[in-house]
């Protein structure tokens, strides 16, 4: 680790978590828990420091790398439903201590990043992007907004259509691993505007994984 580079600094907070029934936050945490070891083999390239749950309710994660940025929000919300949503921070910036312990790291890139999860509970935002440009902000703020409100709207079977639409299963395929009908799945993905969401989170990971090389919106940041 390095005080002289940036950084991507991840926060994934489970949303009203004192508000939860304890039962749902009984099932959510272990799940979250056992989850987390592979995810941090998954994005292992991408990682200066893995992701833990740290102060109580809180994922927190250092990257090298902005491109796995939102799979690794939508991993930690995937594994937490039904029993809890969440809200997430993605900031840039540099360390203050090259720990091995992100509670000690500190500098501005968690300043910012605490700040930033300050207004956004106000608010009752599910995300927010500081990575040091204000339109790429912007564009990914709309897209990660625009996409979790129709995810939350979804029932059940639709979310299920969708988890399995993501995963780039035909509409034959989801409908025999569900039990169901094409006509039934094509019905559900339409009605849940399945085909959108997986389009806008497409669309929020081409842009992330974009940033290594180039800005897409001109400013030239790099990672």
């Amino acid at each position: 680790m390095n005080t002289d580079r940036d950084y991507f600094l991840l926060l994934v907070d489970i949303r009203d978590s004192t508000e939860l029934p304890p039962d749902r936050l009984a099932r959510a945490m272990p799940r979250l828990k056992e989850e987390l070891p592979r995810l941090n083999k998954r994005f292992r390239k991408d990682l200066a420091l893995g992701l833990r749950v740290s102060y109580g309710d809180e994922v927190a994660g250092l990257f090298v790398s902005a491109s796995r940025l939102f799979a690794a929000v939508a991993a930690v919300r995937d594994v937490l439903h039904p029993d809890a949503a969440v809200r997430f921070v993605a900031t840039r910036g540099r360390i203050a201590v090259p720990s091995r312990d992100i509670r000690t790291v500190g500098g501005p890139v968690f300043k910012e990043a605490a700040d930033t999860m300050e207004r956004l509970k106000k608010h009752k935002r599910f995300g927010a992007w500081r990575l040091g440009d204000s339109l790429l902000d912007a564009v990914l703020g709309s897209l990660t907004e625009t996409a979790n409100v129709l995810l939350e709207e979804m029932t059940d079977n639709q979310r299920a259509v969708f988890a399995l639409v993501r995963r780039d299963l035909m509409r034959v395929q989801i409908a025999e691993r569900l039990g169901k009908s094409k006509q039934s799945v094509s019905s559900a993905a339409i009605r849940g505007h399945v085909d959108l969401v997986v389009e806008a989170e497409d669309a929020i990971g081409r842009i992330l994984a974009s940033l290594g090389q180039r800005n897409p919106f001109g400013s030239g940041i790099s990672k």
